[in-house]
């Protein structure tokens, strides 16, 4: 081992992806999931099967 970082090309695969458990869709955070807003938070859902893929709590940027 020589200890030097390897440039050996990888994936150009996103480190950053959301899965689908239900379907085993993939994609981006940005991707097109269907965002349902609630009053406190969005619910990200698959747009293959509409199952819940993560919620996102939202925060006041104002002080309470």
């Amino acid at each position: 081992m020589n200890g030097q970082p390897s440039t050996k090309q990888t994936s150009r695969r996103r480190k950053t992806v959301l899965f689908c458990h239900g379907c085993e869709y993939q994609g981006p955070p940005d991707g097109p999931w269907v965002v349902r807003s609630q009053p406190d938070c969005d619910v990200l859902l698959c747009p293959r099967c509409n199952a819940t893929v993560t919620v996102r709590e939202r925060f006041d940027d104002e002080p309470g």
